[in-house]
């Protein structure tokens, strides 16, 4: 018998020191800059395909931000961006043992951008962002087996799965996402238990992710950088029978802690 999860919220308001009250935001910029991937290739003897997804929180593509990607030292997409939008997808053919780097060239309001890399499998193998570095490198891992949960009595078991991946949850089942409006490189919020610990986070991004609860209380407390609330995204709690154990927004009526 599942007992309800319960959660208190708490709002954090702050003001940018470098918030501009007269200029509408993005009026300045103009429409983004739309930049044609390089093609090429793809080498049909490598042995799997991983994904690679460019993402931009604001939804209006990169601001004149691009990136390479080499594999082994050799360039297979050069300059890719998000031209327009909020994501943009490539796939990378590699082999186990692969090493691939990226080359990131930054353009304007980078807290919106960010990328990751998912294998054959859709396991999130790397990723850089919001505000991506100079570049990253990973060394390519292929694995034939399907993690995920392999015992039957747990809320997320998975009959596809060949490897126990650790995963399993015996009590409460649920999808934290967060998302749906705007400026959400803005926002920020943390979950956290009884004893203060913290369960779930996120800034900057929208989510949906996986976490399984305990039974018990949580607090949630959530924040606006520039001060005039979270613009119609939603923080949401929902478990694996749809039950929404929360469904909360940060407003610009709420003010202090």
């Amino acid at each position: 018998m599942r007992k309800a999860i319960a959660f208190l919220t708490v709002f954090v308001m702050s003001i940018s020191l470098f918030a501009q009250t007269d200029v509408a935001k993005y009026g300045d910029k103009g429409a983004p800059e739309v930049r044609i991937p390089q093609t090429w290739n793809s080498n049909n003897n490598r042995t799997e395909d991983f994904l690679l997804v460019l993402t931009d929180s604001y939804g209006d593509g990169w601001d004149g931000a691009y990136m390479d990607v080499l594999v082994n030292g050799t360039l297979v997409y050069d300059d890719i961006t998000v031209a327009s939008g909020s994501s943009a997808e490539f796939t990378l053919a590699v082999d186990d043992g692969d090493i691939v780097q990226t080359a990131y060239t930054s353009g304007s309001y980078e807290g919106e951008h960010s990328y990751a890399f998912y294998d054959n499998n859709g396991t999130l193998v790397a990723s850089d962002g919001p505000s991506p570095s100079a570049g990253i490198e990973f060394t390519v891992s292929i694995t034939t087996d399907v993690p995920g949960c392999m015992t039957a009595t747990a809320c997320n078991y998975s009959a596809d799965a060949t490897a126990d991946d650790g995963s399993c949850c015996l009590t409460n089942c649920t999808t934290i996402a967060m998302g749906g409006g705007s400026y959400i490189s803005e926002t920020s919020w943390e979950i956290t238990d009884a004893a203060g610990n913290i369960i779930a986070s996120g800034a900057g991004t929208t989510s949906s992710e996986f976490s399984c609860f305990d039974d018990g209380d949580y607090t949630v407390t959530a924040a606006d950088s520039y001060g005039d609330g979270w613009n119609g995204n939603f923080l949401t709690v929902t478990d694996d029978d749809g039950t929404v154990y929360l469904s909360f927004e940060v407003t610009s009526a709420a003010g202090g802690k």
